[in-house]
């Protein structure tokens, strides 16, 4: 989805991480943003408004978001992984087109990655 103001869905359980990935997007022109600490939140957030892309912490607790990044991908929103936890190499086979950052990485990095995928890229 192209638009001026992308809304950038953050799939965090660590609040400060998410905190600071917003913090990053906001700095790059992005204000409209929804954090979602759990699947829950983020599956009513996907499903209540149109989302641009989405930054997936891979491993929420003890559940992997892989399911959402199904459901991304089917819906051809752009997203992609920050984790600390998961082989970066097994992702990218699985999601070839989607990036993946390991913790620790600059909170802008990673706001970067995503805003230069998406196919309307950075707002101006």
């Amino acid at each position: 989805m192209a638009t001026d103001r992308p809304t950038i869905l953050i799939v965090e359980d660590e609040a400060l991480v998410g905190l600071e990935i917003e913090l990053a997007f906001r700095d790059l022109g992005v204000s409209d943003i929804r954090w979602a600490p759990d699947m829950e939140k983020a599956r009513l957030i996907l499903n209540s408004q149109p989302i641009a892309g989405a930054v997936l912490d891979v491993l929420l607790g003890d559940t992997e978001v892989f399911p959402l990044a199904e459901e991304l991908a089917r819906r051809g929103i752009a997203f992609v992984f920050n984790t600390g936890h998961a082989q970066a190499g097994e992702i990218n086979r699985q999601w070839p087109g989607s990036p993946v950052f390991r913790k620790p990485v600059s909170s802008t990095q990673v706001a970067r990655g995503l805003l230069e995928i998406l196919p309307g890229g950075m707002p101006a």
